[in-house]
């Protein structure tokens, strides 16, 4: 088995402050991003020193990746699902919509899906819907839990999770069809989940995780979903879909460790180059 490819001395540091991973038909860049103070510093200006406008290139095969996390997630008792689909967990009071378009009529689909579908804590609910291209979307909820069921024809630039607070506000947008990208911002507590459009900013407010779950599991669950859709042969990879991660309470070391560890150490790294985010890209 190949080992985790290695990291940049200083990307080890907390120095490191936020960790972007753009998802690519053959792999995935992730960019590094220093905090103001250190990048003020000598260390900083000396020549191989991690900046904002570095980044690495993680080739990778999807059908293995997506095996691995399908192996990941079925021993895991709460992660496992015996129907084989793939489920993303939240509190009960939020609700998750990825839908494969939104224009015209099918914000009234959207709407109706992210409806709270919890009456009582212990309230098991059931029901599928058709979005406005007529495939279908089954959401199930439990206890604290909620499993979303989703076909695999959801095209990867369309990809738009939203929850309840949330919703109002991504179906005023327009033009949501292009340049989409999930933010997930992470802490020891909970997440942020944001949507990104042509550089702008869309925040979701935080999210507490129960108590028996933790951010690995959600990462792995959002990177399984994705690896699906990747595999599916109607995905647009001109349009690839980007991750945001900022684990700026855990620490980002711990991020890049569970990261790597996860992606099966089978990756080798290449220079690669992208766009550098805006300074104050969390911030807009």
């Amino acid at each position: 088995m190949q080992q985790p490819p290695a990291l940049p001395k200083d990307t080890l540091t907390s120095a490191v402050s936020s960790l972007t991973l753009r998802l690519t038909a053959d792999g995935f860049v992730y960019l590094y991003t220093l905090s103001d103070e250190e990048t003020k510093t000598k260390a900083g200006a000396q020549e191989g020193y991690l900046t904002k406008s570095q980044s690495q290139f993680v080739p990778l095969d999807w059908s293995r990746v997506s095996a691995l996390w399908g192996d990941i997630i079925a021993r895991h008792p709460i992660l496992s699902d015996p129907e084989g689909e793939v489920r993303i967990l939240y509190p009960a009071s939020h609700y998750v919509v990825i839908p494969s378009g939104m224009s015209g009529e099918q914000d009234v689909h959207w709407w109706r899906l992210t409806a709270p579908i919890f009456a009582d804590e212990e309230q098991y609910y059931s029901d599928s819907y058709a979005l406005g291209d007529g495939k279908p979307s089954l959401a199930v909820g439990f206890s604290h839990l909620l499993k979303g069921f989703l076909q695999r024809s959801f095209v990867a630039c369309r990809f738009i999770p939203t929850i309840l607070p949330f919703a109002q506000r991504v179906l005023r947008q327009s033009s949501l069809q292009t340049g989409l990208s999930l933010g997930v911002e992470l802490v020891e507590g909970g997440c942020d989940l944001v949507l990104c459009q042509s550089g702008n900013l869309l925040r979701a407010n935080h999210y507490s995780w129960p108590r028996y779950r933790t951010w690995q599991h959600h990462l792995y669950q959002v990177l399984y979903f994705l690896s699906k859709v990747y595999l599916d042969s109607s995905v647009d990879h001109a349009a690839p879909v980007s991750i945001i991660l900022s684990d700026g309470t855990a620490g980002t070391d711990s991020l890049v460790g569970e990261l790597l560890q996860a992606l099966h150490r089978q990756f080798t790294t290449a220079d690669w180059s992208v766009s550098v985010m805006p300074i104050d890209y969390w911030y807009a």
